[in-house]
């Protein structure tokens, strides 16, 4: 079995999560405190034990929206993954733009050990944002001995277990 999504962040990996359990109303709010400090919060309706039932998961306090707003995604993924039982695996890739450009080259043909930093010729707009199955992903990877089902963590050459998302 495949993740069943693979995400750099998690407002992204929320979206896939509420599309991937059917999930239909979400959204996205934060709450000023002081000047240039925001509070934001996930609010999103479950359908539990046949109730519509809203809850509401708030993010740290930040000089950064977009920080709070990762930080109030996590909180919601951190919920739903409690709820409805399945596995997130931090893949902790430490260098964003390395690893896009990975992603993007292994399309090609590149197994993961192949890839290099980025010279200073190579456009990142040329990355394409969708995502691809793990298979895909992560095809011709590292040791074939450490692989589970085709799937391999490129960062620590370990497995991936069945049914995990992948965040960073």
């Amino acid at each position: 079995m495949e993740p069943l999504c693979i995400d750099i962040c998690y407002k992204s990996l929320l979206q896939n999560v509420v599309e991937k359990l059917n999930i239909d109303k979400y959204s996205y709010g934060y709450e000023v405190d002081g000047p240039k400090l925001y509070k934001a919060y996930v609010q999103i309706d479950l359908g539990i034990d046949s109730e519509l039932k809203t809850e509401v998961f708030w993010g740290k306090l930040s000089n950064n929206k977009n920080e709070s707003e990762q930080d109030a995604a996590k909180e919601t993924v951190d919920y739903l993954q409690r709820h409805y039982k399945f596995e997130v695996c931090d893949v902790n890739f430490s260098n964003y733009q390395y690893y896009k450009w990975c992603y993007h080259r292994m399309n090609e043909g590149y197994a993961a050990t192949n890839c290099e930093s980025p010279n200073s010729n190579h456009d990142s707009r040329q990355i394409k944002e969708g995502r691809s199955s793990s298979k895909e992903i992560f095809n011709s990877t590292v040791d074939e001995s450490k692989q589970h089902d085709g799937v391999v963590d490129v960062t620590r050459n370990t497995p991936i277990l069945e049914g995990q998302f992948l965040v960073t």
